[in-house]
């Protein structure tokens, strides 16, 4: 990238870097993480088998922590989109004041 390339028109697919170029979806990087991310949310896993709701008592901050310790490296904010698309709910904090 130099000079000569701003003199070069954008392209009209409205792309900024080239196909197949950036960063690798997570999953695709590291396909053993939905395994280990059950794996350890099964073993806290509340609610009814049979409702469509499951939540979880631990915090993303937590998981995310396990889960990096465990050599797969991701950020909480990861780890609650990944809950949300496997049906999960995280559980509600008992520290705070009740809600009314």
């Amino acid at each position: 990238m130099g000079m000569t390339d701003l003199d070069v028109p954008p392209t009209t697919d409205g792309r900024i870097r080239r196909p197949g170029a950036g960063r690798k979806p997570l999953r695709e990087r590291d396909p053993e993480l939905d395994t280990t991310l059950d794996a350890l949310i099964d073993r806290d896993v509340r609610g009814d088998w049979e409702s469509p709701l499951l939540w979880t008592g631990k915090s993303t901050g937590q998981v995310a922590l396990a889960l990096t310790r465990g050599g797969h490296p991701v950020r909480a904010t990861t780890v609650g989109v990944m809950l949300k698309e496997a049906g999960y709910s995280l559980g509600i904090s008992r520290s705070g004041p009740p809600c009314r």
